[in-house]
C-alpha cells in the first residue's frame, strides 16, 4: 500500500470509521461480558441450590456491561454529530 493513499484520504472516512469501531467492539464488548458473567450465575445458582436466597450482586456484571454498550452508542453519536458540523463547513464555506 503507498503512503500517498493513507495521506489521500478524507479526514471524514477515520471517523466514520472510529465511530463504526466504537459501535462495533463496545457492543461486542458488552456481549461477552454478559455472556462470561451469565456463567458465573449459573455457576453460582449450581453451587447454592439449597439456599434458597440469591444475592443480587451477581447481576452487577450483567448491569455494567449493558452501560459499556450504552456508553458506545453514545460516543459514536457524539463523535458523527462532530463529523456533520466540520462537513457543513468545510463544503459550504459560510462567511462570518
Amino acid at each position: 500500500m503507498d503512503v500517498s493513499t493513507i495521506t489521500n484520504t478524507s479526514p471524514f472516512f477515520w471517523g466514520y470509521l472510529g465511530a463504526a469501531s466504537s459501535l462495533v467492539f463496545s457492543s461486542f464488548g458488552a456481549g461477552y461480558g454478559t455472556y462470561k458473567s451469565a456463567q458465573g450465575i449459573a455457576e453460582a445458582d449450581r453451587d447454592s441450590a439449597n439456599n434458597d436466597s440469591f444475592p443480587f450482586k451477581f447481576f452487577i456484571p450483567i448491569i455494567i456491561s449493558g452501560v459499556l454498550a450504552i456508553y458506545g452508542l453514545i460516543y459514536s453519536v457524539v463523535a458523527l454529530q462532530g463529523s456533520k458540523y466540520w462537513i457543513y463547513f468545510c463544503f459550504f464555506e459560510p462567511s462570518f
